[in-house]
């Protein structure tokens, strides 16, 4: 599809980056932007009161299409994209991290998609890792998307494209921060249709999960209330032990005892049962999903464990989450 450019009137697409003493990828992240395929575009990057050379690499850049923007405080990543977007003209909002890389297709093929279905109001990609470790490249429609998001964020951030006009109505909240972006996309995803592309068009920088990491207890903390948002969404709440099920898959609680594994797995069957009532979710996707939310709990949860407190839990499951257990550690220890 050849998409027409007008590069003498308003901007179509906004390019939003928040950094914060990014001078060690800043400029590969500018650059990947710079070099996109699409040229109709301005590149909105907020400083968030940066200390180190940001600023000095950022204004070496000499391309009309950026906007730098200075913050004198530091007041977080939610308060500088909602300062970026407020600002933006185009009529989509492209986010893009100061560390990461966009593939020069990236804005033309996301643009292509809300062309071709004008109902999308969020279109995101996979990505390819800057290790060895292989990811799956499946596309996700919008149901996958909501499934998935009832137990975490599955979309990547800095891939994410938007329409502008839905941030009439949403922002990104500090308060929920790391978890701004997973917040809002629990608010979007029930008044707009969203995707996620197949093909990987961002380069995505393995060093973030050890960022991610430090702040991992205040993230899962978040997640829960987040989540439980998204049941509330759907009134499932009045199963039993929803609550307390819930916050043990939301948080990863893997301490938990034989009685509370037996309940987490109870809570599982029972919404399964529930979106065979009300048909919110296709069966067998549903299935599959929550299958995989179990398998990966039991997965973490007897790989935390010493081999004496992995008994009695163990005993305790049904014959299937038994085999599987088995055929995993056989799998992980005889190789």
């Amino acid at each position: 599809m050849q998409l027409k450019e007008h590069l003498n009137t308003q901007p179509l697409i906004s390019v939003v980056m928040a950094t914060y003493n990014g001078e060690k990828f800043i400029a590969e992240a500018i650059q990947s932007i710079l070099d996109q395929t699409y040229k109709n575009f301005e590149f909105l990057i907020v400083d968030d009161g940066s200390t180190d050379r940001t600023q000095e690499i950022i204004r070496g850049f000499r391309d009309h299409r950026i906007r730098y923007i200075k913050k004198e405080a530091n007041t977080g990543i939610a308060d500088s994209l909602n300062k970026g977007i407020a600002q933006a003209q185009g009529t989509y909002i492209a986010r893009m991290d100061d560390d990461d890389v966009s593939f020069p297709h990236r804005l033309e093929r996301q643009l292509e998609a809300f062309h071709e279905d004008p109902e999308l109001g969020l279109c995101a990609t996979n990505v390819e890792l800057d290790q060895k470790e292989k990811i799956k490249t499946i596309g996700l429609s919008h149901q996958e998307i909501k499934m998935k998001l009832l137990f975490g964020n599955t979309l990547t951030h800095p891939t994410v494209m938007l329409k502008k006009e839905l941030f009439k109505k949403y922002q990104y909240n500090s308060e929920m921060v790391p978890c701004e972006d997973y917040d809002l996309w629990t608010k979007v995803i029930w008044n707009y249709k969203c995707v996620v592309l197949k093909t990987p068009l961002l380069y995505y920088r393995y060093r973030k999960y050890s960022e991610t990491s430090r702040r991992r207890k205040e993230q899962l903390r978040l997640c829960e209330p987040i989540a439980a948002y998204m049941f509330s969404k759907l009134e499932w709440t009045a199963i039993k032990n929803h609550d307390a099920c819930l916050k043990i898959m939301a948080t990863h609680e893997y301490t938990v005892n034989s009685s509370e594994l037996n309940g987490l797995m109870k809570w599982l069957d029972a919404l399964l049962e529930k979106n065979a009532k009300m048909k919110v979710f296709e069966e067998n996707s549903f299935k599959t999903e929550l299958e995989a939310q179990r398998l990966r709990f039991l997965k973490s949860y007897f790989s935390n464990r010493s081999i004496g407190k992995k008994v009695v839990p163990f005993l305790a499951l049904e014959l299937p989450y038994k085999m599987w257990i088995l055929k995993y550690y056989l799998e992980t220890y005889l190789k």
